[in-house]
């Protein structure tokens, strides 16, 4: 049973190392949470400051408790190099309805920069509450 839905919208980061010498890091994040997992598009050159459009995505929660982990990666030939990543309970998304904040990743236990998040929360009652508005209309 779903206790609403999470929609995720992935703005921007800032990431303190480069993995790259020679060339800009071409950097994506990875999304999970239980079963779901979303990964994002490359931000080509995006380097240290990369930045997304469009990247949004949608999870069904069942449980706030859970949590939505998320780790940045520098896309390279051969094996993708990871740059720092972090996690935050769900039930932190569900305080308020639109919330727009930047949140810390970590690289082998050092700060390693932030990534920035766009979400919105609607719990499943609120989804009921409107359709019964709209009978008694």
């Amino acid at each position: 049973m779903s206790v609403g839905k999470l929609t995720v919208e992935l703005l921007e980061a800032n990431i303190r190392h480069d993995s790259d010498v020679f060339a800009k890091m071409d950097p994506y994040v990875r999304f999970k949470s239980r079963e779901f997992e979303w990964k994002s598009e490359v931000c080509k050159k995006g380097g240290k400051k990369p930045t997304w459009h469009n990247q949004k995505f949608t999870i069904d929660v069942k449980y706030i408790g859970d949590d939505l982990e998320y780790a940045i990666f520098d896309n390279d030939v051969g094996k993708d190099e990871k740059l720092g990543d972090g996690e935050q309970k769900l039930s932190a998304f569900t305080c308020l309805k639109d919330w727009d904040e930047w949140f810390e990743i970590e690289h082998k236990g050092k700060k390693a920069g932030k990534i920035h998040l766009r979400t919105h929360w609607e719990p499943e009652n609120a989804a009921h509450e409107d359709h019964d508005e709209m009978k008694e209309l």
